[in-house]
């Protein structure tokens, strides 16, 4: 292929383009999504939207209404999704770097994911074309937003939120995006995929509890449904990790890491379905794909700790993260080394380099939204679904 766009150059010698045969052999639960969706890559459609994608995109997609059955799990009725199509409202065009903003996810932009990198989602993130939410972080100076806004760093990087609220379950919320809350009986599905020079991240899917506006970390509770600690490039171990706290106001500013694990994917790089389940009033778990990864029981739990992930401690529900973490000292050693970025910091070309293969990346195809038996309306919802 040769080509003369200054939007899409292509630099590499090859281009390969992989497609797995959705009616090929079913493999392990751990590493293949067909678990989860018969055709994982079949996005779905709201009725008032249809009509919108169809135009946009004309392939195939399925509509979905609030209460429609899963459609291979057992228990579980859709509740609602976002789905990247590059549409109005869903997108915005940033016309300064031509990119596309997803206007139902807000900034994390806080100190603790700013200390290297200023946190830009307008210029370090897009629709595509694809209907992909396209995050990357490149060593282009970048100053620092919201907390401490205004220094700048040498890397420029997205960080995302959902869900956001305070503890109450009925006052408003206090950060502009939200689509729904996430409370007991609610199943979280996030299909993504992790690629370029990835050394030094620490790639996460998570979840806070949000009753952070009155407590403490950890004691309102974290749920921690991927984490790819990369020590290199090719380490692809997925890590799924519950934090909480202990009783008393006064007690110990620790964490109590409970029921963690974690697995070899050998295909982080391609798409797979990382999920969390808060299942009932005393369970949770998180996994990938088709396999459970780890649960977390309150009979379990040691006698001094608090139990977060119910509606009593957080009458909010948790709220919804995927951060990029780098330079991580998970990954790194408290010691972070001066070339940690050398696999792809020479890619600073903004317009030249921001869709490079060798470019960290973290890619989102959909966030998916279920509901069991267990889940209740709590509170007014300030809105019900997203425009998916």
């Amino acid at each position: 292929f040769t080509t003369e766009s200054q939007r899409h150059p292509l630099k590499d010698a090859s281009l390969v383009i992989t497609m797995t045969d959705i009616d090929e052999a079913l493999g392990s639960v751990l590493e293949d999504e067909r678990h989860i969706y018969p055709n994982p890559n079949l996005m779905f459609v709201s009725e008032g939207y249809e009509s919108k994608v169809a135009e946009w995109n004309n392939g195939k997609f399925q509509v979905m209404k609030k209460g429609d059955a899963h459609p291979k799990l057992d228990g579980w009725k859709f509740y609602t999704a976002l789905e990247f199509h590059r549409i109005d409202p869903i997108a915005k065009h940033v016309a300064a770097n031509d990119t596309y903003e997803c206007w139902a996810l807000g900034s994390h932009n806080v100190v603790n994911t700013q200390t290297h990198a200023g946190v830009d989602n307008k210029k370090f993130s897009t629709i595509t074309e694809q209907g992909y939410l396209n995050m990357w972080m490149q060593k282009i100076p970048t100053k620092t937003t919201g907390e401490g806004a205004g220094v700048e760093r040498e890397y420029g990087t997205s960080a995302m939120y959902a869900n956001k609220y305070d503890n109450s379950a009925t006052a408003p919320a206090k950060w502009g995006t939200h689509n729904s809350r996430i409370h007991v009986g609610t199943r979280v599905e996030t299909r993504a995929r992790i690629t370029g020079n990835k050394k030094g991240f620490n790639m996460a899917i998570w979840l806070q509890g949000n009753s952070h506006s009155i407590h403490q970390w950890p004691k309102y509770g974290e749920i921690d449904i991927m984490e790819n600690p990369a020590t290199t490039s090719a380490d692809n171990i997925y890590h799924g990790t519950f934090h909480y706290g202990e009783r008393g106001d006064n007690a110990a500013p620790n964490t109590n890491g409970y029921a963690t694990a974690n697995r070899n994917l050998t295909n982080m790089n391609e798409w797979n379905i990382y999920w969390c389940e808060i299942r009932n009033d005393g369970e949770v778990a998180v996994g990938v794909n088709g396999e459970t990864i780890t649960v977390c029981r309150k009979a379990d739990c040691p006698s001094g700790a608090v139990w977060p992930y119910d509606d009593i401690f957080n009458p909010g529900g948790f709220h919804y993260l995927i951060t990029m973490g780098a330079p991580s000292t998970w990954a790194l050693g408290d010691n972070i080394p001066e070339d940690w970025s050398s696999e792809f910091s020479a890619f600073s070309d903004y317009t030249g380099d921001r869709f490079n293969a060798a470019v960290p990346r973290m890619e989102i195809d959909y966030i998916r939204y279920y509901t069991n038996d267990n889940f209740q309306q709590h509170s007014k919802e300030i809105k019900d679904e997203f425009n998916y």
